[in-house]
């Protein structure tokens, strides 16, 4: 996220930008192309304290990684894919269900190649892709998660 300030005259003020509950990790930010090494996070808000001038630009970075989400408390085995704000789609012919631990599962997904809008799983066999690029595939919202066996025999 970048905001460019605009004032008519140097002026100091510290300036809020709410972290988004997706975040994933301390937020990277810089000003004027300087990265601040221990960025001010406090109750959820980065704040940036300083004398801002005219054209001044703060960029606001928010790593996030592939999580999977429940769709409502009471269905906690019904889950969609989503990064950060977006929701990731499964492009398949049929019901996805994967099988483990959510939070594995979700490190198993990464971008497809380097600043790739699709990510696939570690074994390529399934792609996901932001909602708003499908066009014309066929594709699953929600996966039913199947959790392992714990019982040893």
């Amino acid at each position: 996220t970048q905001f460019v300030i605009e004032t008519a005259k140097p002026i100091k003020f510290g300036f809020n930008v709410r972290v988004p509950a997706w975040t994933n990790g301390t937020p990277t930010v810089a000003v004027n192309g300087i990265r601040i090494a221990r960025p001010n996070v406090l109750h959820g808000f980065v704040r940036i304290d300083r004398t801002w001038h005219k054209g001044d630009i703060a960029n606001i970075e928010f790593p996030t990684t592939p999580r999977f989400e429940p769709i409502d408390p009471q269905s906690p085995d019904i889950v969609a894919l989503m990064y950060g704000p977006l929701l990731l789609v499964a492009l398949a012919d049929k019901d996805v269900q994967p099988t483990g631990d959510l939070k594995i599962l979700s490190s198993s997904i990464a971008p497809a190649s380097p600043g790739a809008t699709d990510f696939v799983t570690s074994d390529r066999r399934l792609t996901f892709r932001p909602f708003y690029l499908v066009r014309d595939e066929r594709y699953t919202t929600y996966c039913r998660v199947r959790e392992l066996s714990t019982s040893r025999r």
